[in-house]
């Protein structure tokens, strides 16, 4: 029920936050034509392309609400820690690593994808949102398996609400980058909530360095690798086979200098194959 709520709430409050959108953007001076084609690439083009590696991490989340269920129902604290660290921190290497990527390749990645510098110029100023919202997810999925729905609720429900108002307030004075600041404002605020509640309830411990600063050098580094050896091959072709290529070698270099600083351990990856092995 609480789960069903919350659902049904903000989605009445994200209806409206939509609808007031249009609007605002023509209040700024924008025609009624340009501000549903402006709202349409922000909305319809730029963040299914940020959200779109989130296919690979939904049912890694998903499978985390029965997993720590039970062991909250079996007082196995140490259990619930234990999962709850692999958890943020594969999550977390993965979002930085897409992010990194996105930027890099947020020229290319409107151009092929949709033939528009300025969807290519969104996904620039969006893509750093993207370990946010997929930590965001993920944190969602860890409470409530500890039974704190009723606390997401509340913290979606005043989400929405306030994503509402800053529409309301902010597209009519910046135009499109008022909602843009409306999508950092709210997923900054849920995660932060999410986050600390998590914290409370667990007791786990954040490692930054580990967690955080290597992964995001890692990232950088691979991207600007990727980026040099472009300009020594004369740059890169804007055509999906090319771009797959250059992403696909930023994405292993990442990979590879996770494993050499030792960000991503022989225990996690071993971890990590036992995953995803299948049984013959």
């Amino acid at each position: 029920l609480p789960v069903a709520l919350s659902a049904y709430i903000r989605t009445g409050l994200v209806t409206l936050e939509h609808l007031l959108i249009p609007r605002g953007l023509k209040k700024f001076g924008a025609s009624g034509k340009d501000s549903l084609a402006t709202y349409g690439t922000l909305q319809g083009m730029v963040l299914p392309v940020i959200l779109f590696p989130t296919a690979f991490l939904s049912s890694f989340n998903l499978l985390l609400v029965p997993e720590l269920a039970e062991a909250s129902a079996r007082g196995e604290k140490r259990h619930i820690t234990y999962i709850i660290s692999r958890a943020m921190k594969f999550t977390i290497l993965f979002s930085l690593g897409v992010s990194a990527i996105m930027i890099c390749f947020s020229s290319e990645l409107g151009i092929v994808i949709y033939n528009s510098r300025e969807a290519a110029s969104y996904i620039k100023i969006v893509a750093p949102l993207a370990p946010i919202m997929f930590l965001d997810s993920a944190v969602d999925s860890m409470l409530k398996g500890l039974d704190e729905q009723l606390y997401n609720m509340r913290i979606n429900i005043i989400d929405a609400a306030s994503s509402a108002l800053l529409v309301y307030i902010l597209c009519p004075r910046i135009g499109i980058m008022g909602y843009i600041v409306t999508i950092f404002v709210s997923e900054i605020f849920n995660l932060a909530c999410s986050f600390v509640r998590l914290i409370n309830t667990t007791g786990f411990e954040v490692k930054v360095g580990e967690w955080f600063v290597k992964p995001l050098v890692c990232a950088i580094a691979a991207c600007v690798f990727t980026r040099a050896v472009l300009q020594v091959s004369n740059g890169i072709s804007f055509t999906a086979a090319s771009l797959t290529l250059h992403i696909v070698l930023a994405a292993l270099m990442y990979l590879l200098l996770l494993l050499v600083t030792n960000t991503l351990s022989r225990d996690e990856c071993a971890w990590l194959k036992k995953l995803v092995k299948f049984k013959k």
